[in-house]
């Protein structure tokens, strides 16, 4: 058990996937969780029943920045991070010297240590890119599937450095080798050559421990189950609503349309149930702080139909459910022309929510 293997995560999801993994392989896995970017309570997550080859530990990602920002040498490491600097040892040793001083963590448990990313350009990742010449990414979501669009001077600016000037792909880097995702033929062409497939959601994940550390009940019962899955509004989507309940309306008339059967409605981890509580019962909600792969890992047997505006909860999942979409996947300019047009028109959102529950 010599190789070390070392995730960055700040998501349920990623910390689902960063725990099937380790628990499927004889190696040491440190697993480093950032709870606050979907405001998670320390207290959901356990850490202390894991075998002796995983550790899980539990930050957050305002408490690295401003502590890093109170020292010279710190501020140093942020703006090498943000700026992108290639990898070199002087930048490695000073981060595994402030992380070791700042976190419960062993110096020993960064050395050789394989790294596994998820979303390469957020902010925790580029900072964790300095501790190793390259590394992995694992499955985020769709974002994955994607050609992000570049706007304004930045593409000018990748222009210069030799990258695509109009849209960025997860993984572009030289230094990425591998990405990790459940289905490597759908990646961007740019990228499809790193591709590669995920086996430890189907072969070798220890499902007790996952659910021991999130301290998970599953809720679904043997029947064919509906979820309506909701979603974050992004700023994009908040300056096109008339009301901050449209999305509601939109999950009542999916729950209409199921009129006759059980109706589980899962929430995303950032949204507050309170928004929630006067438009359906309370035996209705899943879980708000488990992701909803893991009620589905939970219930391998059944069918289940996962219903979202436009989200990617259950991707990669297919062999436990059925993804219904109302807009395009990943599609953003679709997605915001049929929030317009449904406003505009009920008649026209009823039509396109029947077309698509049809299917």
């Amino acid at each position: 058990m010599n190789n070390n293997a070392i995730y960055v995560c700040s998501t349920l999801r990623h910390l689902l996937f960063s725990l099937a993994r380790a628990s499927s392989k004889d190696e040491q896995s440190l697993i480093i969780f950032f709870v606050d970017y979907q405001g998670i309570s320390q207290d959901a997550i356990n850490t202390k029943s894991l075998p002796s080859n995983i550790k899980l530990v539990l930050l957050e990602r305002s408490y690295i920045t401003n502590s890093l920002k109170n020292s010279f040498w710190g501020r140093c490491l942020l703006v090498a991070s943000l700026r992108g600097l290639p990898f070199n040892s002087l930048t490695m040793n000073m981060l595994k010297k402030e992380l070791t001083r700042l976190t419960p963590i062993n110096q020993e448990s960064f050395d050789n240590g394989q790294l596994f990313l998820f979303n390469d350009n957020n902010k925790m990742s580029r900072l964790f890119k300095l501790l190793s010449p390259n590394y992995e990414i694992i499955e985020d979501g769709i974002g994955n599937y994607l050609k992000v669009a570049i706007k304004g001077t930045k593409r000018y600016v990748r222009f210069i450095s030799g990258k695509t000037k109009n849209f960025w792909v997860f993984g572009e880097s030289p230094r990425c080798t591998k990405i990790n995702v459940l289905y490597p033929e759908k990646l961007p062409t740019e990228v499809k050559h790193k591709g590669a497939p995920i086996e430890f959601l189907r072969h070798g994940l220890d499902l007790k421990l996952i659910n021991d550390v999130f301290k998970f009940s599953p809720l679904l019962n043997d029947e064919e189950n509906i979820i309506i899955a909701t979603q974050p509004k992004s700023k994009r989507i908040l300056s096109l609503l008339s009301s901050d309940d449209f999305f509601i309306s939109v999950y009542k008339e999916v729950e209409k349309y199921y009129k006759n059967r059980e109706v589980k409605i899962k929430l995303h981890p950032s949204e507050n149930i309170a928004s929630y509580n006067k438009y359906f019962g309370e035996d209705q909600f899943l879980s708000v702080k488990h992701p909803l792969e893991l009620e589905l890992l939970n219930n391998p047997n059944k069918k289940n139909i996962v219903v979202s505006i436009n989200s990617s909860a259950g991707l990669g999942f297919e062999n436990f459910c059925v993804r219904k979409t109302l807009t395009r996947d990943g599609d953003m300019d679709h997605f915001c022309d049929s929030i317009v047009a449904w406003q505009e028109s009920e008649d026209i959102m009823k039509s396109d929510i029947e077309r698509v529950l049809n299917s």
